[in-house]
This record gives C-alpha cells, sequence and structure tokens, in this order.
C-alpha cells in the first residue's frame, strides 16, 4: 500500500513546538531514487502507550478520503549504516 525507502543520510532535525516526537529530515532512498522525507521517529514508550504508526498512516488514509493535502507517506526502513552514521 506504502512504498518502502531505505534512509541514507540523517539531514536535520525540526525543533517541535508541540506534540510528542522531534521529526527528521531524511534522504531516503527508492525505486524512484533520492527522496527527502520528513520521518517521524517514535521512541519505546510511545509504542507501548498506543498504536501511534497506525494512528498516522489512517489519519494520511482519512485526510485523502475528504481531498486535503497530506505529505506523501512510505515506510522508511533504518539499516545499521544509516544508525551508525546518526550524531549522538
Amino acid at each position: 500500500m506504502f512504498p518502502t525507502y531505505t534512509a541514507r543520510k540523517f539531514l536535520r532535525r525540526i525543533e517541535a513546538k508541540f506534540g510528542h516526537t522531534e521529526p527528521w529530515i531524511v534522504l531516503c532512498e527508492g525505486a524512484d531514487g533520492l527522496v527527502a522525507f520528513v520521518v517521524k521517529v517514535f521512541k519505546e514508550h510511545h509504542l507501548r502507550e498506543k498504536p501511534r504508526v497506525h494512528g498516522e498512516f489512517i489519519g494520511n488514509w482519512a485526510a485523502g478520503e475528504f481531498d486535503l493535502l497530506t505529505p506523501d507517506v512510505a515506510w522508511i526502513k533504518f539499516d545499521q549504516t544509516f544508525i551508525l552514521s546518526l550524531p549522538k
């Protein structure tokens, strides 16, 4: 249903004023080449509280049903090379 990309380069963190996460801008590689995505990274305690990832996908789908503009949604894989390249 949603395309899968592999994270290749961390570009920057978005300073969040609201919400539970600090989204990242990440350069990702997929079938259509390199694309920058805003990636919401959930910590373990976020995922224990409720199914947040499901909510992100359902919210995006529902917005589309009402013809609201939404960013593209994709699964982003973090491989070991990407994880080891992250700043502390």
